[in-house]
């Protein structure tokens, strides 16, 4: 970026979830304009970002639309990660007076798995019947557990993701999922 800079062969500067501060520093002190593709926003950064919130909202309405009402989520990084946050206020703000049964693991497929393995008692004792997960990575591994323990999607819960990831076409259904369209971004 600095040598970009100092031969002058841009015109602007388009950052993409990078979180390296040096590289942000170098962007917002070089005198170019800068326009930044993240979930986290920056007080000196024009940013584009996607409603974490409205996603979380989109998701709890599905699910209410398909009567399903005794809801949980499977997130990570609940209490620090802007888009786990904020995903979940939406999806809170449709089950208002509804408890969720929320686990907060870890991302990807073996965090879902884990996480999953918690949930099962529950859908089995019919206190669940969908789950929310944060990701599409992590969604597969909540399968692979669920799967693993027979319990049958979606006939005993239904599982909602978040990403549209393109390796969620390999798996043996239609996963539901909210596409973040990032590409586009």
């Amino acid at each position: 970026l600095t040598s970009l800079v100092k031969n002058k062969t841009c015109d602007a500067i388009i950052l993409h979830d990078i979180h390296n501060r040096e590289i942000i520093k170098v962007a917002i002190t070089c005198g170019l304009p800068v326009v930044a593709c993240w979930r986290e926003q920056n007080q000196k950064i024009n940013t584009v970002s996607l409603d974490e919130y409205f996603g979380g909202k989109m998701i709890a309405e599905h699910l209410l639309s398909n009567n399903l009402n005794k809801p949980s989520h499977i997130t990570a990084m609940l209490k620090t990660h802007p888009a786990c946050i904020e995903r979940f206020k939406g999806f809170k703000s449709v089950f208002t007076n509804t408890s969720i049964k929320v686990i907060d693991g870890k991302f990807g497929i073996q965090g879902g798995y884990a996480s999953a393995k918690k949930l099962i008692p529950h859908i089995k004792n019919k206190k669940i019947d969908s789950i929310f997960v944060v990701n599409d990575m992590t969604a597969i591994g909540v399968i692979q557990a669920l799967s693993e323990a027979s319990v049958s999607i979606p006939n005993d819960v239904s599982v909602v993701s978040y990403g549209n990831n393109p390796i969620i076409d390999t798996l043996p259904f239609k996963l539901t999922t909210v596409d973040e369209q990032m590409g586009e971004i």
